[in-house]
């Protein structure tokens, strides 16, 4: 029998309003990064598909801060940020986010140190996508340490990538330790996240980008009345494990 005492929410679905894809053959061809609008589609689903009624919010390479905005939902944007270094893209998955904070975004998401800092001084959630997938084949292991020193959310049940990625990436974050942590910190000469960064949070989504997987994997929390409970949830980090919908 379902579970009715826990809200579920979709945190990673594409629109219409993203700007140019990753992708090249995308750009070729001239197409967007996704065709639906997304924000529209889901009412269009079965209502109660796997119990995702209330909290859905989409998010995508953003071009301007208005873009595709429903009243009441998480906003929440998706873009590439750079490790400078070598011209890495890091997708990060921001939410709760107001007009200003979204121009900000916009100005320093050219260097993640940069971001990272802004979003720890404003107490802005975010969330690592697909932490372990190469957006342009830049990524590199020790990359991957600065990520896990500088973010205490990551995305580990993405619905269109790999699912031994997901696996890998949990066991990677749960066995995490403060003596892991300190040497990573002292490798790279960055200060860790968080008082406890060995401990991580997760989130969960589809990564949809047509309208037809969406809510095919999501985020559960605690029973949420509102938006603000949801997020509330996350930034505690009083989320179930993000599941794929076949588990859920």
């Amino acid at each position: 029998m379902q579970d009715m005492r826990v809200s579920k929410a979709d945190l990673h679905v594409h629109s219409k309003h993203s700007d140019r894809p990753s992708e090249w053959f995308l750009r070729r061809i001239g197409a967007p990064e996704c065709f639906c609008r997304a924000a529209r589609s889901l009412p269009s689903r079965p209502p109660a598909r796997h119990g995702l009624r209330d909290h859905f919010r989409s998010q995508q390479h953003p071009r301007r801060a208005g873009d595709c905005r429903p009243a009441g939902h998480v906003h929440l944007r998706r873009g590439h940020n750079l490790l400078p270094k070598n011209g890495c893209k890091v997708h990060l998955l921001v939410l709760g986010i107001d007009e200003e904070q979204f121009r900000m975004i916009q100005e320093l998401r050219a260097d993640i140190y940069q971001l990272q800092q802004y979003l720890s001084t404003e107490g802005i959630l975010s969330s690592v996508s697909h932490p372990l997938f190469r957006v342009n084949g830049r990524l590199t292991i020790d990359q991957v340490e600065e990520l896990i020193l500088m973010f205490p959310r990551f995305e580990e049940i993405n619905g269109a990538r790999d699912p031994r990625s997901a696996e890998l990436c949990g066991v990677i974050l749960r066995h995490l330790t403060p003596r892991l942590i300190a040497e990573m910190a002292d490798r790279h000469g960055l200060e860790p996240c968080g008082p406890e960064p060995w401990k991580k949070f997760f989130t969960g989504g589809s990564d949809d980008h047509s309208g037809a997987y969406i809510a095919t994997a999501f985020t559960t929390t605690p029973l949420a009345e509102n938006v603000g409970e949801f997020l509330a949830h996350l930034r505690r980090g009083d989320t179930s494990r993000a599941v794929p919908a076949g588990e859920a």
